[in-house]
This record gives C-alpha cells, structure tokens and sequence, in this order.
C-alpha cells in the first residue's frame, strides 16, 4: 500500500517539479502520526483547512498532492459560482464539500451515510466555519427507499455489503433514499 502512495505521489502533475518535497512530505506525515494520537490541522485550498486523522486515507492523498482528482476539483473550483448548489454524495469527509463552498463559495448539501466519518466532515465543515453554507445530512443515497448495510471500517472504500461475502469486518444499517425525495423544494 505504501509503495502504491508513493508511486501515486510522485506521478501526481501537481508534483512534477517538487518530487523530493513530496516525498519529504509523505514521509513527515508518517512520522507525526504516529507520535501524534490527535487530528492535526492542514492548509488545503485558499483559506481552507482539513482537519485530517490517521487513517483517513482519502484526506491525507490532498496533503500529499495538493489537489488528488486535479482535474475535477480544478473543474469544480472554476465552474461553481455564489448562489449554486453543490450535492456531494458519498462525502467522506468533505474535501469536495470544501472545495464547493469554501473555495467556490457555493452552497453544497453532504450525504455521508457512515456515522464515524459523518462526524469527521461535520468537524472539517465546522472548522472551515462553513455550517452556514452546507446541509449535512448522515443518509445514504440510492435509487429507492430502504435501509442497506455498509461497511463502516474500509474509510474511502466504505460500500453496500451486497451479500456475505461482501463483509470486511465492521459494518453499519444506513437509511437510503433517493435525490429526488431528498432535494425536494430545494433550489436547482
């Protein structure tokens, strides 16, 4: 896992020409968080900041790179004005959700169906002082009505455990439903 972080680090655009500084970087990191049992603050994006733990994996590829989807964040930051509506779902812990409402000044709503990291973007939403502009809503969203089983302990690559087989340990009931019901008599 370690060595495909480091491959993912060194090939990132946005690391072209600071390869050794990246690295330094990802190296530092492993060492602070080890030392370091508590969340630590990093600055993201203009004036944002993730507020970032061991294992939240998805947030600490944003340290590492800058910006880890480049493409679609770059998109998301230039595209979304003052006044739009940014629904992120599948939230994780927000790094989306900042980048539409902290950088972009947006109003987004964050579906994050696993309770342990709806807590962490609540605390990312929070710190960033962007309660105001998100709607924070601890559902999963799907194409009906019902309530499914996550995992809960996978980070980034929580899913729906579709059958026994699919079970990786600890695992979470989430109620579902769909955008539609959930965004009615929001502004498009």
């Amino acid at each position: 896992m370690k060595l495909k972080t480091i491959k993912t680090i060194l090939s990132h655009p946005l690391n072209q020409h600071q390869k050794l500084a990246a690295l330094l970087t990802f190296f530092k990191r492993g060492i602070i968080i080890r030392l370091h049992r508590h969340p630590i603050v990093y600055p993201f994006v203009e004036d944002t900041s993730l507020v970032v733990e061991k294992g939240m994996s998805s947030a600490e590829l944003q340290i590492y790179t800058g910006l880890y989807d480049l493409h679609e964040m770059l998109f998301l930051m230039h595209y979304l004005r003052p006044g739009d509506t940014f629904v992120d779902v599948g939230a994780n812990v927000g790094v989306y959700t900042l980048l539409a409402a902290g950088v972009a000044g947006a109003d987004a709503i964050a579906f994050e169906p696993i309770p342990s990291t709806f807590s962490k973007l609540r605390r990312n939403i929070a710190y960033n002082a962007l309660l105001d502009r998100v709607d924070l809503r601890n559902l999963g969203v799907g194409d009906k009505e019902e309530t499914l089983v996550f995992t809960s302990n996978l980070d980034a690559t929580n899913h729906v455990v579709s059958n026994e087989n699919d079970l990786h340990g600890a695992t979470t009931k989430v109620h579902v439903d769909t955008l539609d019901h959930l965004l009615t008599g929001k502004k498009s």
